[in-house]
């Protein structure tokens, strides 16, 4: 500094270049706070996953055979890995989900069998390996052995094994008063067979018996489709309470399958307006049948009929409720169609601690009844692209919603309640008829069912792909996590899309954006005025006692 206290260049110089040091300084220490605050919130996030279940690997096979193992909650590729025999038709399951889970792939070429194993988590190829020395034409889950892991049922034409073959697996696949079936679908002299085996147990080795047969579609018929309930579905209720406490009852076969049959004509069919969807003069138009079997019993359940319909079909089982759709050549539109399977009904007074109807607790398929149809068509104006899956949570108890894959590659969640056969049909065209009949259908109006009407609308807010479309979208995918509220929702086609769906909302899970300092700081603050509060009253009161 000078003599008169002003500082000199050198030393203001020497000032500002501190201040830009320290300006500098506080600026790296204020990105490192955003980035230690993002890394926490990372983190955060990481442990939610893993915490509610998020964290799933999804495997996707190519049409090369490469396997790919990618995280649902991150997109990012674990692991991926050449199937063991590319040129062959494989198919991979998931045989253990416990700590350790594990993958089975099942290969079939040249007359041979292979089942290999894989770990889950790395896509190393664990030992266990087996051939077997035929050609498997059908593959199901047995059972699940006292380790944890889904015991395998590999049908070849006339062969039959158990993988894997331990006794363990023999002791859980042959349980006491459980008979084991199967079924697979063959085609003989031009017809489509659905045959259903009893599987037997022969010392080391295990064997099977028809039980029965039924013709899908016949030598002028096609099978669109075939589909059976979800594994690992759970039921929460096997009954349904209706707006005035009567109780319908869910007709829950667990060996139910739905087919899809294409016929040529339809006899009474009236004719195609459009002379451009006509054939030949003396054609008539194509005609849909949805047909549900129980492949124990081997009979059909039900049948319905769709004048028009044609392909494309697709089907999906879920509890009691089997859902479909096709295509209506006549209307030039795709179409949904209901169907509910009921046992019976018990009106409000029914059950009561003092009057138990009659039931049987275990599901007989040989000597049940036939069960009640209920069945209604709906019309979409897109396009369906992609399956129908249900989902799923851990316990059953959320909303039941329908996945679709419509046109340009969204996928749409429509309530169960939308697609009830139940929905009231009301008039409004007159008032009073429409008071009447309001009147008479209260019932089905306090469940929440909405009058009926043949066209489902697309709400942008029940799109889960929100603004995204998907190339190319095929296959849709659910399953359960940790929570309730949530089920986990996984395509695939050109793109892979994952999400999280709570179809009755997130109600037992806090928000991500949720304060939890402030709740806290809340909860200390009234805990501090509880205490500031209670000291004063007893000040308070030994006043009043000296007084």
């Amino acid at each position: 500094a000078t003599s008169s206290g002003v500082p000199s260049l050198a030393e203001r110089l020497a000032a500002q270049l501190e201040s830009a040091r320290a300006a500098w300084s506080a600026a790296l220490g204020s990105l490192e706070t955003v980035a230690d605050a993002a890394a926490r919130k990372q983190r955060a996030k990481a442990a939610n996953a893993e915490r509610y279940g998020f964290d799933k690997l999804a495997i996707v096979r190519t049409r090369p055979g490469r396997l790919f193992a990618v995280a649902a909650h991150t997109g990012e590729v674990v692991w991926s890995r050449l199937l063991p025999d590319r040129a062959a038709r494989a198919k991979v399951l998931a045989v253990r989900r416990a700590a350790q889970p594990e993958l089975a792939v099942v290969s079939t070429a040249a007359g041979k069998t292979r089942v290999t194993l894989l770990d889950a988590h790395t896509g190393a190829v664990l030992p266990g390996a087996r051939e077997l020395d035929f050609e498997a034409v059908a593959l199901a889950r047995a059972a699940v052995d006292d380790s944890g892991r889904d015991v395998l049922l590999v049908a070849g034409d006339r062969e039959l094994a158990l993988e894997p073959p331990t006794e363990t697996a023999f002791a859980a696949a042959f349980a006491p008063q459980k008979p084991l079936y199967f079924f697979r679908v063959r085609r003989a002299d031009g017809a489509d067979l659905l045959e259903s085996y009893e599987v037997d147990r022969r010392n080391a080795s295990v064997a099977a018996s028809p039980r029965g047969a039924v013709v899908l579609a016949g030598p002028d018929e096609t099978l669109l489709d075939l589909a059976t309930a979800p594994l690992g579905e759970t039921v929460s209720a096997k009954a349904h309470i209706l707006g005035d406490d009567a109780i319908l009852l869910k007709y829950l076969n667990p060996h139910l399958a739905a087919a899809c049959v294409a016929a040529p004509a339809a006899p009474d069919a009236p004719p195609l307006l459009d002379a451009k969807l006509r054939g030949p003069a003396d054609d008539a138009p194509p005609a849909l049948y949805v047909v549900l079997v129980d492949v124990v019993a081997s009979k059909v359940v039900a049948r319905v009929a769709h004048p028009h319909g044609a392909a494309p079909c697709r089907l999906v089982v879920s509890e009691n409720w089997v859902v479909y759709s096709y295509f209506n050549a006549k209307a030039k539109r795709t179409e949904l169609g209901s169907l509910t399977l009921h046992e019976g009904m018990f009106d409000r007074y029914g059950l009561s601690p003092f009057k138990v109807p009659e039931q049987q607790a275990t599901f007989a398929a040989r000597s049940a009844p036939p069960p009640v149809v209920l069945y209604r068509t709906f019309a979409l104006d897109k396009p369906l692209v992609a399956n129908l899956a249900p989902t799923l949570t851990t316990r059953g108890i959320a909303s039941k919603h329908l996945l679709l894959g419509i046109a340009p590659g969204q996928i749409l969640a429509l309530d169960r309640r939308a697609l009830d056969p139940r929905r009231p049909l009301l008039d409004d065209s007159n008032d009073k008829t429409f008071r009447q009949q309001r009147k008479k259908f209260e019932r089905e109006l306090d469940e929440g069912l909405a009058p009926y009407a043949p066209f489902l609308p697309v709400k942008p807010r029940h799109i889960l792909t929100h603004a995204t479309h998907l190339l190319a979208l095929r296959k849709i995918f659910a399953t359960t996590t940790k929570l309730e509220s949530t089920t986990l929702v996984f395509s695939a086609g050109v793109d892979l899309h994952a999400a999280r769906h709570t179809p009755s909302g997130a109600f037992d899970l806090l928000a991500d954006d949720f304060r939890t300092e402030l709740l806290l700081i809340l909860l200390f603050g009234l805990a501090a005025g509880a205490a500031i509060l209670r000291a004063a009253a007893h000040r308070n009161n030994l006043a009043l006692s000296w007084a």
